[in-house]
């Protein structure tokens, strides 16, 4: 099974829809490609992404027409979220990730975070809702996964926001 609610606009970084899954079944894809931006963080579990061991706390950046071939570890599945996004804007937010160039997996901290953003998807299982709603719900991951950084390089609240509205 999973959960999944969709934009009913094109808001900044044109996100199309977001979801969450705990199914071995439904947390695979490829081998193959896709035509958007994607991003997976990882609540639970394990898995392999491209042929990379990823766990809990970690994620993956998939960018369009990129090989990509993800499934969960057979004894330890992942519980992830997707973001889907056909923005093209979408390449600099990526650069805030400091993901591995090569595999594209990423580290983050901000689990509690995620885990709100899971729980609003399978409560809204199937709505279409406004886009400013799907944006709040992924800048609410994003801002805490950036904030945290930032506050390791000992930014203000007024520069990381400065930061993140001018990028």
């Amino acid at each position: 099974m999973k959960y999944e609610i969709f934009s009913n606009g094109a808001p900044p970084f044109k996100i199309h829809s977001m979801g969450y899954t705990f199914y071995p079944e439904v947390a695979r894809f490829g081998p193959g490609q896709r035509d958007s931006y994607i991003i997976h963080y990882i609540l639970k579990g394990r898995g392999y992404y491209n042929g990379k061991p990823v766990g809990k706390g970690q994620g993956f950046l998939i960018y369009p027409n990129q090989y990509q071939n993800y499934f969960p570890d057979k004894k330890d599945p992942w519980e992830f979220i997707w973001i889907i996004s056909w923005d093209e804007n979408m390449d600099s937010i990526f650069e805030k990730y400091n993901a591995d160039k090569d595999t594209q997996i990423f580290e983050y901290d901000s689990i509690s975070e995620a885990e709100t953003v899971a729980n609003e998807i399978k409560l809204r299982n199937n709505e279409i809702v406004d886009s400013s709603e799907l944006m709040e719900l992924y800048l609410h991951i994003l801002n805490s996964h950036t904030y945290k950084k930032s506050v390791n390089l000992e930014k203000t609240n007024a520069e990381i926001y400065l930061d993140f509205c001018i990028s």
